[in-house]
């Protein structure tokens, strides 16, 4: 229990970074920047909205895929994670879309910054959020099986793209907001391939019995 504490510990430490990433890294890297500093904070809170709707769905999953688990129940399993990705992803695309238009003025109007960054820098920072968002989802799939290193290894993919994006040439704005989404989804992506290779080698070892997980660390 304490290795799996650990591991949980070190994965949310290693989220904590790809999501607050944006604004330490504009503020390291241009350092006599104040109104871009201050411009992509408030664009970082305007386009982490839907975060705090998920938090509500996010604590009522895992318990429903632990259960169906526990159960053997792998479509029950499926369906509760494709439920959740695809709420997200309405989500996701709603407020982001929002966001992309109206964030350059609504930052301006509710925060009084600077008019630095533009539409796409507001659209890469709700993508980012979006993916951010499906990582948390797949990764309570991980974590229903056991496959808490998995996850975290997949948040240790993700901070390293997030620092290879970061330091490539280019604006420095830019570059930190899709670092942001370049990491994010990485997560997103490796969580899924863990999940459908687990999900392949349930189906390739279940017998009679609907109740083989694979979900020892391997």
């Amino acid at each position: 229990m304490s290795h799996r504490l650990a591991q949980l510990i070190g994965t949310m430490l290693l989220a904590q970074v790809i999501i607050n990433a944006p604004v330490i890294s504009v503020r390291l890297l241009s350092p006599g920047s104040p109104a871009a500093v201050g411009a992509l904070l408030a664009a970082a809170v305007l386009t982490r909205v839907p975060l705090f709707i998920f938090t509500s769905l996010q604590t009522s999953l895992l318990p429903g895929l632990a259960d169906a688990v526990t159960a053997g129940d792998r479509a029950r399993f499926r369906l509760l994670l494709a439920r959740s990705c695809a709420v997200v992803v309405v989500l996701g695309v709603a407020c982001g879309l929002l966001a992309t238009i109206l964030g350059p003025w609504l930052t301006q109007v509710l925060f009084g910054t600077q008019p630095v960054l533009g539409h796409a820098a507001f659209g890469w920072l709700a993508f980012g959020t979006l993916c951010y968002m499906l990582a948390m989802v797949l990764g309570q799939g991980t974590i229903a099986l056991s496959r808490h290193r998995d996850q975290l290894l997949s948040w240790l993919a993700g901070v390293a793209v997030l620092a290879l994006v970061t330091t490539a040439p280019g604006a420095v704005t830019m570059r930190v907001v899709t670092a942001y989404a370049a990491g994010c989804a990485t997560v997103a992506v490796v969580l899924a391939i863990v999940l459908a290779r687990l999900g392949a080698a349930a189906g390739r070892h279940a017998s009679g019995r609907a109740q083989a997980w694979p979900t020892t660390n391997q």
